[in-house]
């Protein structure tokens, strides 16, 4: 879960490297970026959090049966 969301921010920050490489962005767009990325992030660890608890359910029902 760690290793997904430090490569996606990597990636973030290599992605901005990339498109802004000859130029200084706008602080709008740096904000932006940052905000998406961001959001993004919550997502996936909102994601792992729910499959996690859902396979530890999962494994407590089948251990009851």
């Amino acid at each position: 879960m760690l290793k997904t969301l430090a490569f996606v921010l990597m990636a973030s920050l290599a992605f901005q490297k990339v498109v802004f490489a000859d130029m200084a962005p706008p602080p709008a767009v740096k904000f932006i970026s940052i905000l998406f990325f961001v959001i993004v992030g919550a997502g996936l660890i909102i994601i792992c959090v729910v499959a996690f608890i859902t396979i530890k359910n999962n494994i407590k029902k089948n251990a009851n049966k």
